[in-house]
């Protein structure tokens, strides 16, 4: 079964956030719900981390593996956005060896570098840190 991993944008004014909830529609949802209507089968979306509600991305990286043998980069980019809202953007898709989700944990857990060091230290200083 192929894996890929696509690069997500969104306007998340109107969604719950990244990950799939029950007290509204979250991006996940969305993407797990054309995949199934794409391909007719269900798969659970990774993503590489999570928005909070009304939260924007412009590159979300996510990973799925599903049994679909479709031509692989065109057909995935297109088959979502025709089955996503306009405010949720499939920009690139690859087909990836199985072991995506796991390279996706990775990446979830580098610092993010900003104009006064990284987002983790940043953090610290001005006390968002758990326990604080």
């Amino acid at each position: 079964m192929p894996s890929f991993k696509i690069i997500v944008a969104y306007d998340g004014t109107d969604y719950v956030g990244w990950q799939r909830q029950a007290n509204g529609v979250s991006i996940q949802a969305l993407i797990e719900d054309a995949l199934a209507r794409s391909t007719g089968a269900r798969c659970a979306v990774a993503g590489a981390g999570r928005t909070d509600s009304g939260v924007h991305a412009l590159g979300q990286v996510a990973a799925f593996t599903i049994d679909a043998r479709a031509d692989a980069r065109r057909a995935c980019v297109r088959a979502l956005n025709a089955h996503l809202p306009d405010a949720v953007r499939v920009l690139s898709a690859d087909e990836r060896a199985a072991c995506v989700p796991s390279a996706l944990r990775r990446a979830a857990r580098k610092p993010i570098a900003t104009g006064s060091g990284t987002a983790r230290s940043s953090a610290r200083s001005s006390g968002a840190t758990r326990g604080t």
